[in-house]
């Protein structure tokens, strides 16, 4: 074995060059040990924090995908909701609309009976309405001179009835009553007859036509024709 020393003129010895060699070479193994710990350590911080990362856009993702399908899911319930409300409006629009074509189409019948009353055919049974609405009107007015108006072609059949009607009413009241029969101003030919009753002066004015008493009538009895019906309505909370 050959040993080397460093002489007089600056040469390298072999044997302190081989130690230094040693330790270069542990010096550079080191180095190479430590830089892959640490870039192992680097490979695993950045896999960390990557898998952290990806966890997190993960949950960020799966929320935003879940709250989007539960806005979706709230905006399908509120317009399913929103649906039946207005099926269910307009349900009760088309019933409540059926039950007044029903009543319309009641009342319809009751006003044709009452113009077949004013045809010439039923006259006798007319004047008797007449003479029941004329003294009706005196007995609400009670004054002394009432002014009597009717249609033109009851004229003849009024007439017929002054002294009939004043003889009931001086019998009912006993007070003595001047009817004059409007010859100047009449009720609508159109119309279904009856009578409007009024002072001289027309301070006093009572409307006893038919067809105000059609709707007098019906304003009166509609709850109990449409309880007859359609039955008793579970909502209503008061009468008419």
């Amino acid at each position: 074995m050959i040993l080397w020393s460093w002489n007089g003129r600056g040469r390298e010895n072999p044997a302190t060059s081989s130690v230094t060699q040693i330790k270069l070479q542990k010096m550079v193994q080191y180095i190479e040990q430590d830089g892959h710990e640490k870039a192992e350590e680097i490979d695993v911080l950045t896999e960390e924090e990557f898998n952290k990362e990806k966890l997190s856009y993960m949950e960020a993702r799966t929320e935003a995908v879940k709250k989007y399908y539960d806005n979706l899911e709230k905006k399908y319930e509120h317009q399913i909701l929103l649906d039946m409300s207005k099926m269910k409006t307009q349900g009760h629009r088309d019933i409540l609309a059926t039950r007044h074509t029903v009543i319309d189409e009641l009342f319809n019948t009751v006003q044709c009976r009452i113009t077949n009353l004013t045809l010439e055919e039923n006259v006798c049974l007319y004047k008797k309405v007449l003479c029941k609405l004329i003294i009706q009107g005196l007995l609400k007015i009670m004054e002394p001179e009432v002014v009597i108006e009717v249609r033109q072609k009851d004229i003849t059949i009024s007439k017929k009835l002054l002294k009939q009607v004043q003889d009931y009413f001086h019998g009912k009241t006993g007070m003595t009553i001047n009817l004059l029969l409007s010859e100047n101003s009449f009720l609508p030919e159109n119309s279904n007859g009856g009578v409007v009753l009024y002072t001289k002066s027309k301070s006093i004015r009572l409307d006893n036509t038919l067809e105000t008493k059609l709707t007098l009538v019906r304003n009166i009895i509609l709850p109990s024709v449409r309880k007859a019906l359609f039955g008793e309505n579970p909502n209503r909370k008061h009468l008419d």
